[in-house]
C-alpha cells in the first residue's frame, strides 16, 4: 500500500511531539516529587504516642438558651419617697423578712417624734382631767375628751411608727399566683410560656 507523503509527515510530527511532552511531563513530576518530599520532612510534627487505654469520655452539650427566674416579685413601698440604700444586689438569695431598699425616712422620723410628742402631751393632760373629774371639778363629758385625745395620740404614733418602719422595703413570701417557666425550649420562646402552678 503507498503512503501518502504529507500523511506521513504529519504522523511523524506527531509522534516527536508526543514524546517531547512525555519527557516534559516525567522530568517536571520527578523534580516536583523530589521539592515536596524534601519540605515534607522539614516541616514535619511530633507526635506523642500512648498505649490505649479505659477511661471517662467527657460529653458536653452548648445549647441557647434563656435564663427565667423561678419567683419574681415586684417590689413597692407603702410610703412614698427616695431610695437612699439599695441592700441587695441582682442574683443575690434573700431571706424572708430580710432588708432589700431603705427609703430615705427624715419625714417619717420627724412625724415619729411629732406623734410621740402629741402623745405625751395628750397623757399628761388625761392625767391632769383624771384628778380633777375625781374632785369633781370638771363634768364627766371633759373627762371622756381627754380619754379619746389620748387614743387619737396613741393611734397617730403608731401610724407613724408605722410609716417609719413602711421606709424600709423587706422581703416576703411570694404572692400564690407566682409563675414557673414550662422546661419545653418550644415553650420558652414565647413570652407567655410559663404557667401557674397547681
Amino acid at each position: 500500500m503507498p503512503v501518502h507523503p504529507a500523511g506521513g509527515a504529519r504522523l511523524g510530527r506527531a509522534a516527536i511531539l508526543a514524546a517531547v511532552l512525555l519527557s516534559v511531563l516525567v522530568s517536571g513530576c520527578g523534580q516536583r516529587g523530589g521539592k515536596t518530599a524534601a519540605v515534607a520532612m522539614d516541616q514535619a510534627i511530633p507526635v506523642a504516642v500512648t498505649t490505649a487505654s479505659v477511661g471517662a469520655i467527657e460529653n458536653t452539650l452548648t445549647i441557647p438558651g434563656r435564663i427565667v427566674a423561678r419567683q419574681e416579685a415586684v417590689l413597692s413601698a407603702k410610703v412614698p419617697g427616695r431610695v437612699s440604700a439599695v441592700l441587695v444586689s441582682l442574683g443575690d438569695r434573700v431571706r424572708r423578712g430580710q432588708a432589700l431598699v431603705r427609703l430615705e425616712s427624715g419625714d417619717q422620723a420627724a412625724q415619729v417624734a411629732q406623734a410621740r410628742a402629741a402623745w405625751e402631751s395628750a397623757r399628761a393632760n388625761r392625767e391632769r382631767m383624771r384628778l380633777l373629774y375625781e374632785e369633781g371639778a370638771i363634768s364627766r363629758q371633759q373627762w371622756e375628751q381627754a380619754e379619746l385625745q389620748l387614743t387619737q395620740a396613741s393611734v397617730a404614733l403608731d401610724m407613724a411608727r408605722s410609716a417609719l418602719a413602711s421606709a424600709t422595703i423587706t422581703a416576703m413570701p411570694v404572692a400564690a399566683d407566682r409563675k414557673f417557666c414550662t422546661p419545653s425550649p418550644k415553650a420558652c420562646e414565647k413570652e407567655d410560656s410559663c404557667a401557674s402552678p397547681e
